[in-house]
């Protein structure tokens, strides 16, 4: 029996509820499941046939650790999925700027360096934005994550001076559709798409985490733009989940979640079975190093 580890983080040590749903159907395909802590470093990682980053929520909290741990991992060829180099890369959001220069669509970003002198009231102005959220570069869960507006910034521009003494900051323009439509959520397994979920913020936040979510089905049209941001990581994926809005029509990427979404298996009936034939076809591929590059262009 093949045996693969999902890894999660001491607040989750067992894993979520919809992660545990792959294991009956794993079990059907002779793969037996586990989960351990990616910091544990009492565990053998080399020992299984795959490793499957899934709940590991706080590395963005201890990111050089993490990053770390990563490195570790590619160096004793441990088969990790998704690669060590494509978290790395997934770990900043300036992994963005790669996407929209191979032609994916996203929300126009203002990247401000650590430690830069910036006025917030400067940048909603020169963008013609009256609202705007602003996050760090590294975060997950809307950590750290807050809206400004024109009427406020000079509130707001010394919360931002702060930030930046810890880290790069990106500055968007606030999507209403967030609110007045909600974020779709497309989950491919490898370039298959497999499910959709349409969420929407609470009564009087911005933030879809917390909200309400609901199972959709998307037109085709916006799968195959969703698939898009997929393709342009170029390199093979176990997972994907592509976050984003439409405006006009059309599919804006607002996030590409590759290192440890909730996959929302729990929404679509068939959407475990679909994981764990990925993960079944992901055991045959030991060896990443032979996989071409997918950052460099």
């Amino acid at each position: 029996m093949k045996r693969i580890v999902f890894v999660t983080a001491t607040n989750t040590p067992n894993g979520t509820p919809d992660d545990q749903l792959t294991q009956a159907p794993l079990a059907t395909m002779g793969i037996s499941l586990i989960t351990r802590c990616w910091d544990d470093p009492t565990v053998d990682w080399q020992a299984y046939d795959a490793v499957i980053v899934r709940s590991t929520w706080d590395y963005h909290t201890r990111i050089a650790p993490f990053r770390n741990w990563l490195a570790d991992c590619e160096a004793q060829q441990v088969n990790l999925w998704n690669s060590a180099r494509v978290m790395a890369w997934n770990s900043d959001k300036h992994y963005l700027i790669d996407l929209q220069q191979r032609n994916v669509p996203i929300l126009p970003t203002i990247w401000v360096t650590r430690n830069r002198a910036i006025n917030l009231r400067h940048i909603l102005e020169s963008n013609g934005w009256r609202k705007a959220v602003v996050k760090p570069t590294v975060s997950a869960s809307a950590n750290d994550t807050w809206i400004t507006d024109i009427s406020n910034v000079e509130r707001d521009q010394t919360k931002l001076l702060t930030m930046l003494m810890n880290g790069d900051v990106m500055v968007q323009p606030f999507a209403k559709e967030v609110v007045r439509t909600g974020e779709y959520s497309l989950v491919f397994f490898g370039s298959k798409f497999s499910h959709a979920v349409l969420k929407t913020p609470r009564e009087g936040d911005f933030r879809t985490q917390g909200g309400r979510r609901k199972a959709v089905i998307v037109p085709d049209a916006i799968i195959a733009q969703a698939r898009l941001a997929v393709q342009a990581v170029r390199q093979p994926v176990l997972y994907a989940r592509v976050d984003g809005v439409l405006q006009n029509g059309k599919f804006v990427l607002m996030e590409l979640e590759l290192i440890e979404p909730n996959l929302y298996l729990a929404y679509d009936a068939n959407a475990a079975n679909l994981f764990a034939t990925a993960i079944n076809a992901a055991l045959k591929l030991r060896s990443q190093s032979a996989l071409p590059e997918y950052i460099a262009d």
